[in-house]
């Protein structure tokens, strides 16, 4: 009988390592699969960086010119001149960005991402659409859905 509680919580920790705390693998961290991988986390991490500055030009040079952005808390894309317009609000309900568990999908010089977003006190299922421009990735859509508090 007491060598059955020790053996009990011990698989109980592991399952609930396995499968209730996943983790955070965040775009630092990230293990690229090759070059072109490593190109489109590095374009995120500083799309990611400008926004914590609050740098809205650096922000949106990780941007295509046609890019649509749908904001944190509204249901619809935006470009990048609406965005703009609404930037400035977003600080107090959405003070930075932290993106992690990324899925990456590249294909022909677009790339389909799916990830994680801290922001403040909520979290959302992320969906980047990128592409490939001169050799350097830009961002051409974002999405996300299932807001929630964290």
């Amino acid at each position: 009988m007491n060598r059955r509680i020790p053996i009990l919580f011990s698989l109980l920790v592991v399952s609930l390592f396995l499968f209730g705390f996943e983790g955070k693998v965040f775009l630092g961290e990230y293990k690229a699969k090759n070059a072109e991988e490593e190109k489109i986390i590095e374009t995120l991490a500083n799309f990611e960086e400008a926004y914590n500055k609050h740098n809205l030009d650096g922000a949106l040079s990780h941007c295509s010119a046609k890019v649509k952005i749908m904001p944190c808390a509204e249901f619809v894309q935006v470009s990048k001149e609406d965005f703009i317009k609404r930037f400035p609000s977003y600080f107090y309900i959405f003070p930075s960005y932290a993106f992690y568990n990324p899925e990456i999908q590249a294909f022909g010089g677009k790339a389909k991402l799916n990830m994680q977003l801290e922001t403040g006190i909520w979290l959302l299922d992320y969906k980047v659409n990128m592409v490939k421009e001169r050799e350097k990735w830009l961002i051409e859509e974002t999405s996300w859905e299932n807001l929630r508090l964290k």
